[in-house]
């Protein structure tokens, strides 16, 4: 005679429990932050770019090196230093003098 194999009704409670565990467990070892959202310093303006332009540059060597060749111009970012961020509220500075 073989044995065969009797499930409980605890058995069948606890499989949810079990896979609720594992799956919080799972989610826990990934590690998902925010994106990354930043202001670059200089931007790639042209008649080839809408509005203020490509503002993805870190330095004005990066942006001139993607201008070349593209009848593009590089500026510094107008909304760079557009707001104070030295407070949570993030207040409009008044104009510069």
């Amino acid at each position: 005679m073989t044995p065969t194999a009797v499930v409980t009704d605890q058995e069948i409670q606890m499989k949810p429990f079990l896979l609720a565990v594992l799956a919080l467990a799972a989610s826990a070892t990934l590690d998902i932050g925010p994106a990354a959202a930043r202001d670059y310093p200089y931007c790639l303006t042209g008649r080839d770019y809408a509005g203020f332009g490509d503002c993805q540059f870190d330095t004005l060597a990066q942006c001139q090196a993607s201008a070349s060749g593209r009848q593009g111009t590089c500026s510094a970012n107008p909304f760079l230093g557009y707001f104070d961020r030295s407070s949570s509220n993030a207040q409009i500075r008044g104009p510069r003098r």
